[in-house]
């Protein structure tokens, strides 16, 4: 909390040297440190697989003794809705677009940068966003249904 403030603090108080400094760290990220990004993300695909498929797929996320409030289409279908159906709205035709215009380190509205705007946007949309949506989720889900741990970012 004290890093958002201070952070938050900065930008109130100095917004140029802030913007700068982001800038600068935005650029970075993107020349020398999107292979890490990419890397992190496929590790929590990585991790994920081996949650469903692995010696944890099997743990009930509730007592040993309920059944499961819904069923495996529903529950498909309510994350789907819940998790693409705002976002297709309006991003699912914008953010190409948006990417194509104005891609990170390249000149926007190139066959390359076409390219790049749907690299950025499966990343964006795909399995590896889920699989981090997933791993936070179960983290949540298990210290609250099976352990009984109240449902706050503090558990």
């Amino acid at each position: 909390m004290a890093i958002s403030l201070a952070i938050g603090a900065w930008g109130l108080i100095d917004p140029d040297s802030m913007t700068g400094t982001m800038l600068g760290f935005t650029n970075y990220m993107l020349t020398s440190g999107s292979w890490a990004w990419l890397f992190i993300c496929t590790m929590f695909l990585v991790l994920s697989g081996y949650m469903a498929f692995g010696p944890y797929g099997h743990i009930r996320l509730g007592a040993d003794d309920e059944e499961p409030e819904f069923s495996t289409v529903s529950w498909i279908a309510m994350l789907f809705a819940g998790g693409m159906g705002s976002g297709l709205l309006l991003w699912g035709a914008a953010e190409p677009m948006y990417h194509y215009v104005s891609p990170p380190g390249m000149e926007g509205s190139t066959p390359a940068a076409a390219r790049q705007a749907l690299v950025i946007t499966n990343l964006h949309w795909g399995l590896h966003a889920w699989s981090i949506y997933a791993v936070c989720a179960l983290v949540i889900a298990y210290f609250t249904f099976r352990r009984g741990e109240p449902s706050m970012i503090s558990t």
